[in-house]
């Protein structure tokens, strides 16, 4: 019963301190239970549902950044609690900037590649967001660092685990109460308003709670305090048995590549670039699991670790370098080489600030996605510059001067048709407005409303006047009648 008070004691405290984020959390629960209620979710899910469902998303996990802002302090002040609350606050307009920026931009928009990778790289600075915030508080010890992201993943699982077992647990009871007493009924929207429940709300605040109160039981209350790790066979079978053999692995894989690429003189092969991040993951993990680890083995392991990435990295980015070389940038060649400007910028700082590792790994990956994809000259201005470039020289190499007119490209044979077709899908698809209306003579081939416009641009060009799709959201018609298919 004690274990019980002090549990539900320290659930109020952690509401206390993150009210926001519990507020949110149960604004959702209950938007996703209206939606279930009224038949729209799962399968009849607008943009506008999507939308609110991303804000609202969005924002409790930004609102995060207030709570841990101040359990991670050994000092708390009433200056931290104002502006924890502050950054929960935030969290409010954040949220409605997502919900406004997906309608505007994916949905009612095209669902361009720098679209997707705008997206996903705001989710994923979101997260890495909480590790970086982490590790500026702990800049002063890096094993609190350490401990405290340790905390913080464990209480991710252990808080899908214990909505699992909820769900699984209560579900089973109302099925038996629904066969045994309630011959015939259906009480199917039940499980899905406890799949709700249990996978949004109990989750979140498990997470919230959870952490909050490990924090305070393991990392010393004083800056004076060592830390002291406590041996573990997980993190020892994760680290020494597995993630380490298979770094091992991976890296004798691109050595001896390398060493076939230098006696045959052949070029790398794409995949060499994702064999390099996996190398990088599964590298970053190793490390991970064997940080607590400070023998003069381990540590020199480390150093290893961190020195690999730079061939690893190097390759990566040779490798990469011949694909724009000969086709040119695009979001995803762009998006590769952001990895590889990371593998090998970290250990460079790593090796060079030895004590702030961890945060380091943050500090980069967070700097050079920001920059590269939200950036003032990102990587979608210079694949969209890269594009271009590759396509003029390829018409200068006919012959052919832009602006392009109807059916200009028409006379075009051989292996120059397909260059040039591939150049005009990529570029209309993803920047037509941007791209093609500078080499066109008409600037209005696709209206607006239409999600892929290459069809109807190399039609207009002559390039292929079977290529026309009939499957967009909008009406086709509109294109067909410009085109003069018809009256």
């Amino acid at each position: 019963m004690k274990k019980l008070l002090k549990v539900l004691r320290n659930w109020g405290k952690t509401f206390q301190l993150a009210p926001i984020s519990y507020l949110l959390l149960a604004g959702l629960t209950g938007y996703v239970i209206w939606l279930i209620s009224t038949g729209i979710m799962p399968f009849e899910l607008g943009e506008t549902h999507v939308a609110v469902i991303w804000g609202l998303l969005f924002a409790f996990i930004f609102s995060c950044y207030g709570l841990f802002f101040q359990i991670n302090r050994s000092k708390k002040t009433t200056k931290h609690q104002w502006m924890s609350l502050w950054l929960q606050a935030l969290a409010l307009p954040i949220g409605y900037a997502i919900y406004r920026w997906f309608l505007i931009n994916v949905w009612y928009g095209s669902w361009s590649e720098f679209y997707q990778a705008q997206a996903m790289t705001a989710w994923g600075l979101l997260i890495l967001g909480i590790f970086l915030l982490i590790g500026f508080l702990w800049r002063k010890r890096e094993k609190g660092t350490w401990l405290s992201w340790n905390i913080f993943l464990q209480s991710i699982w252990l808080g899908g685990l214990a909505s699992l077992v909820l769900w699984i647990g209560i579900s089973g009871s109302i099925f038996s109460i629904e066969n045994l007493f309630f011959d015939g009924a259906s009480f199917s929207r039940i499980y899905e308003y406890l799949a709700a429940v249990s996978f949004i709300f109990v989750n979140g605040t498990f997470i919230l709670n959870y952490y909050n109160y490990s924090l305070e039981e393991t990392i010393p209350k004083d800056e004076t305090s060592d830390f002291t790790f406590l041996p573990s066979k997980a993190r020892k079978i994760f680290g020494n048995y597995i993630f380490l053999p298979l770094t091992i692995l991976y890296f004798l894989i691109l050595f001896a590549y390398v060493i076939k690429i230098a006696i045959t003189g052949i070029w790398p092969k794409e995949i060499v670039v994702y064999m390099g991040t996996g190398y990088f993951a599964f590298a970053i993990l190793c490390y991970y699991f064997i940080y607590p680890e400070e023998s003069s083995f381990f540590n020199k392991l480390k150093n290893c670790i961190l020195i690999s990435f730079f061939f690893v990295g190097g390759l990566m980015s040779y490798a990469i370098g011949v694909r724009v070389n000969q086709y040119g940038l695009t979001m995803r060649r762009g998006i590769i080489m952001l990895v590889a400007i990371c593998i090998l910028l970290y250990p460079l700082l790593g090796l060079v600030f030895k004590n702030h590792r961890l945060s380091l790994l943050m500090y980069t990956i967070v700097w050079v996605f920001g920059i590269g994809i939200f950036g003032p000259v990102n990587i979608d201005q210079l694949a969209l510059s890269s594009q271009l470039s590759r396509l003029n020289h390829l018409l200068a190499e006919e012959n052919i001067q832009t602006p392009l007119g109807s059916w200009a490209l028409s006379w075009l044979t051989g292996e120059s048709v397909y260059q040039i077709s591939e150049k005009v899908s990529y570029i209309a698809d993803n920047y037509l407005s941007a791209g093609m209306n500078q080499i066109l003579e008409e600037k209005d081939i696709c209206k607006e409303d239409f999600r892929r416009c290459s069809p109807y641009v190399k039609v207009y060009l002559g390039i292929d006047r079977n290529d026309i799709q009939y499957d967009f959201d909008r009406t086709p018609s509109r294109a067909s009648e410009y085109l003069g298919f018809v009256s």
